[in-house]
Order: C-alpha cells, then sequence, then structure tokens
C-alpha cells in the first residue's frame, strides 16, 4: 500500500482531499467555534455530505450543526463543551474514495482527546499533542488506513497555521492546527 505525506503550508496541492479550517485554535468551554470546510480536487461538498461533521472530547461527541453552502465552502458551528485539545472531523465518501478532515482545537487548556480516533478511512493520528510541542520541534504521526496503523511521520512544526495531508490510493486525510 503506497502512503503519501505532504505538508500544505496555506494553499492545498492538487489532489482530492477536504480541509476543515476553524476560525479560532484557541477556544474557551462554552464558545462555539465558525468552522469552514474547503474541497480541493473534487467538486465542492454539500452540508448533506457532511452530515457526520463532529466534534470530539475525551469522553463524548457533538455535532458540528448549521451547516449551509457558500459557493465552493460550507460553513458550519461547532460546539466546544469540554476543555481540553478537541478534534474536529468529518469525511466525503464518492466513488469509492473518502476524503476526511480533522482539525485540533484547544479548550482552556491542551491535553486529552487529541489521538481519538474518527474511524476514517484514512486518518493522521499525532502520537503528541502538538500544543504541547514549540515550533522547530518535531510532532511524530500515525497513518491509520482502515482502521489499523501503516505508518509513521515526522514533521517538523512551524509557527502559523499548518495542515498535513496523506492519501491512499484515491483516499486522503487532512490534519489541520494552529501554533502561536
Amino acid at each position: 500500500m503506497k502512503l503519501w505525506l505532504l505538508a500544505l503550508a496555506g494553499a492545498p496541492l492538487l489532489a482530492q482531499i477536504l480541509i476543515l479550517e476553524p476560525e479560532g485554535f484557541q477556544l474557551s468551554p462554552g464558545e462555539r467555534v465558525g468552522v469552514v470546510f474547503r474541497a480541493s480536487g473534487m467538486k465542492a461538498p454539500t452540508p448533506e455530505e457532511l452530515r457526520n461533521a463532529t466534534v470530539a472530547t475525551d469522553s463524548a461527541a457533538f455535532n458540528i450543526t448549521s451547516l449551509r453552502s457558500d459557493g465552493e465552502l460550507v460553513l458550519g458551528s461547532a460546539p466546544i463543551r469540554a476543555p481540553g485539545t478537541l478534534v474536529l472531523h468529518a469525511s466525503v465518501s464518492r466513488n469509492g474514495c473518502v476524503a476526511s478532515a480533522k482539525a485540533l482545537v484547544v479548550s482552556a487548556n491542551p491535553g486529552g482527546g487529541f489521538q481519538r480516533r474518527a474511524g476514517h478511512k484514512v486518518e493522521l493520528i499525532p502520537e503528541q499533542d502538538p500544543y504541547l510541542l514549540k515550533p522547530g520541534q518535531t510532532l511524530r504521526l500515525t497513518v491509520w488506513v482502515d482502521g489499523a496503523p501503516h505508518g509513521r511521520i515526522d514533521y517538523t512544526l512551524r509557527a502559523g497555521r499548518q495542515t498535513v495531508e496523506t492519501r491512499s490510493g484515491c483516499s486522503s486525510a487532512t490534519l489541520t492546527f494552529e501554533l502561536p
């Protein structure tokens, strides 16, 4: 099985990918954060295709709601109901290919659910909480394909928003987070 890793600085490369971008990455319990879903290399997703969009904490999951199309984007709103590092995630399945997206946000203090799996066909799972690391340090990620680990990636962190992408066959996964 061939795996590809691409680090995306700003704009995504031409591939069939889905990116989930929260409006903010440092939040407080009780807040709602706006989210944007962007697609590259495929037709924009519909709100109906993103009905599985979720915010996961250590012990619970909540739907990302108010999904609506805005041209090439889908906008929504995510409830932040617990402290820690939370995982926002969604996927779109078309013709046997799955584009999945995750974003990590911090509510109050880092820690906790950053390793929570979403069960996507292809998924990136950080081995450390990136919010406990500094730019210049290395974040190790495990690539999961069809529910099993298939490889590790060492990614050098930098300040600012970053998206890591991997592909397996026609399916892809992204992980987005932002360091100060």
